[in-house]
């Protein structure tokens, strides 16, 4: 998959909210570079960047809950294992 914005619908609670978020594709780790230095790679990430409900943000009431919208964005996507 590929970097950028994106958006999806989470439920919580039995209600339905739209989440954007961005996706940043992870990286293959580097043994060694021509020079003998390398790199350690990293894994895929999201980041949230509102979570609205009929077109209002609703964001700050979920503050704590956003390990709950992350995971549920993970379940719903599509495998991110293409850096290994």
């Amino acid at each position: 998959m590929r970097s950028g914005e994106r958006s999806i619908t989470v439920a919580y609670k039995d209600v339905d909210f739209d989440v954007g978020y961005d996706y940043s594709p992870g990286e293959k780790m580097v043994k060694y570079y021509s020079d003998g230095h390398g790199y350690p790679g990293c894994d895929p990430s999201i980041e949230i960047n509102f979570i609205e409900y009929e077109g209002r943000d609703m964001s700050e009431y979920f503050a704590d809950e956003m390990g709950y919208f992350e995971l549920e964005i993970w379940e719903q996507t599509e495998p991110f294992d293409d850096y290994i």
